[in-house]
Protein backbone atom coordinates (compact mmCIF):
# COMPACT_ATOMS: atom_id res chain seq x y z
CA UNK A 1 0.00 0.00 0.00
CA UNK A 2 0.64 3.61 -0.81
CA UNK A 3 1.50 6.58 1.44
CA UNK A 4 1.49 9.61 -0.23
CA UNK A 5 -0.20 12.97 0.73
CA UNK A 6 -3.51 14.09 -1.24
CA UNK A 7 -6.63 15.74 -1.31
CA UNK A 8 -9.37 13.45 -0.64
CA UNK A 9 -12.11 16.23 -2.08
CA UNK A 10 -10.29 16.64 -6.00
CA UNK A 11 -9.60 12.64 -5.58
CA UNK A 12 -12.92 12.08 -5.11
CA UNK A 13 -14.47 14.89 -7.77
CA UNK A 14 -11.83 13.36 -9.96
CA UNK A 15 -13.06 10.05 -9.74
CA UNK A 16 -16.83 10.91 -10.30
CA UNK A 17 -16.00 13.41 -13.09
CA UNK A 18 -14.51 10.04 -15.30
CA UNK A 19 -17.78 8.88 -14.54
CA UNK A 20 -20.87 10.97 -15.14
CA UNK A 21 -20.48 10.75 -18.41
CA UNK A 22 -21.61 6.84 -18.03
CA UNK A 23 -24.26 7.99 -15.63
CA UNK A 24 -25.56 10.78 -18.02
CA UNK A 25 -26.14 8.30 -20.65
CA UNK A 26 -28.35 5.84 -18.35
CA UNK A 27 -30.12 8.81 -17.56
CA UNK A 28 -28.43 9.22 -13.75
CA UNK A 29 -27.64 11.76 -11.72
CA UNK A 30 -24.66 11.52 -10.24
CA UNK A 31 -23.80 13.70 -7.03
CA UNK A 32 -21.38 13.17 -3.90
CA UNK A 33 -21.04 15.09 -0.70
CA UNK A 34 -17.94 15.11 1.67
CA UNK A 35 -18.78 16.39 5.00
CA UNK A 36 -17.15 19.44 6.10
CA UNK A 37 -15.51 18.41 8.85
CA UNK A 38 -14.03 15.65 7.06
CA UNK A 39 -9.88 16.74 6.51
CA UNK A 40 -9.29 17.60 2.92
CA UNK A 41 -5.06 16.50 2.81
CA UNK A 42 -4.83 12.75 3.70
CA UNK A 43 -1.83 10.80 4.04
CA UNK A 44 -2.61 7.70 2.28
CA UNK A 45 -3.22 5.12 -0.57
CA UNK A 46 -5.03 7.25 -3.29
CA UNK A 47 -4.83 4.92 -6.04
CA UNK A 48 -6.70 1.68 -4.26
CA UNK A 49 -9.14 4.59 -2.91
CA UNK A 50 -9.55 5.50 -6.52
CA UNK A 51 -10.47 2.58 -7.17
CA UNK A 52 -12.32 1.17 -4.75
CA UNK A 53 -14.63 4.06 -5.38
CA UNK A 54 -14.62 3.53 -9.12
CA UNK A 55 -15.44 -0.29 -8.55
CA UNK A 56 -18.84 1.12 -6.09
CA UNK A 57 -19.84 3.82 -7.95
CA UNK A 58 -18.96 2.30 -11.15
CA UNK A 59 -21.73 -1.03 -10.78
CA UNK A 60 -24.17 1.42 -9.13
CA UNK A 61 -24.46 3.59 -12.33
CA UNK A 62 -24.43 0.08 -14.36
CA UNK A 63 -27.07 -1.88 -12.16
CA UNK A 64 -29.27 1.24 -11.54
CA UNK A 65 -32.42 1.52 -13.65
CA UNK A 66 -33.89 4.71 -14.43
CA UNK A 67 -37.34 4.98 -16.30
CA UNK A 68 -38.55 7.40 -19.18
CA UNK A 69 -41.02 9.27 -16.95
CA UNK A 70 -38.02 9.65 -13.97
CA UNK A 71 -34.40 10.33 -13.70
CA UNK A 72 -32.37 7.69 -11.29
CA UNK A 73 -30.13 8.80 -8.77
CA UNK A 74 -26.89 8.07 -7.89
CA UNK A 75 -25.05 8.95 -5.14
CA UNK A 76 -21.46 9.23 -2.92
CA UNK A 77 -21.26 9.84 0.52
CA UNK A 78 -18.37 10.93 2.58
CA UNK A 79 -18.29 11.21 6.52
CA UNK A 80 -15.97 11.08 9.57
CA UNK A 81 -15.94 8.36 12.17
CA UNK A 82 -12.89 9.45 13.75
CA UNK A 83 -10.05 12.04 14.00
CA UNK A 84 -6.70 11.86 16.20
CA UNK A 85 -3.13 12.80 15.93
CA UNK A 86 -2.16 9.76 13.50
CA UNK A 87 -5.40 8.62 12.20
CA UNK A 88 -8.15 9.82 9.97
CA UNK A 89 -11.61 7.18 9.63
CA UNK A 90 -13.59 8.09 7.09
CA UNK A 91 -16.52 6.31 6.14
CA UNK A 92 -17.84 6.44 2.15
CA UNK A 93 -21.14 5.11 1.12
CA UNK A 94 -23.01 4.82 -2.17
CA UNK A 95 -26.51 5.34 -2.65
CA UNK A 96 -28.69 4.72 -5.53
CA UNK A 97 -32.48 4.17 -6.41
CA UNK A 98 -32.16 0.58 -8.06
CA UNK A 99 -33.47 -2.34 -5.54
CA UNK A 100 -30.51 -3.42 -3.94
CA UNK A 101 -28.67 -6.07 -3.11
CA UNK A 102 -30.38 -9.18 -1.91
CA UNK A 103 -29.71 -9.50 2.03
CA UNK A 104 -28.40 -13.29 1.29
CA UNK A 105 -25.95 -12.16 -1.10
CA UNK A 106 -24.46 -9.33 0.89
CA UNK A 107 -22.89 -11.79 3.47
CA UNK A 108 -20.76 -13.14 0.13
CA UNK A 109 -19.97 -10.16 -1.90
CA UNK A 110 -18.63 -8.34 1.65
CA UNK A 111 -16.78 -11.91 2.23
CA UNK A 112 -14.75 -11.39 -0.93
CA UNK A 113 -13.55 -7.61 -0.51
CA UNK A 114 -12.46 -8.48 3.22
CA UNK A 115 -10.47 -11.48 1.57
CA UNK A 116 -9.17 -9.17 -0.67
CA UNK A 117 -8.59 -6.18 1.63
CA UNK A 118 -6.78 -8.80 4.11
CA UNK A 119 -4.54 -10.67 1.12
CA UNK A 120 -3.47 -6.88 -0.15
CA UNK A 121 -2.22 -6.23 3.55
CA UNK A 122 -0.49 -9.43 3.75
CA UNK A 123 1.69 -8.94 0.79
CA UNK A 124 3.07 -5.72 1.57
Amino acid sequence: MEAVTYSLRQTVFGILKTLVVRASQNNLDLTYEIESDVPDQLIGDSLRLRQVITNLVGNAIKLTPSKVTRKGHVALGCRLLSLDDQMVTVEFAVTDTGIGIAKDKLTMIFDIWWLIYKTSRLMR
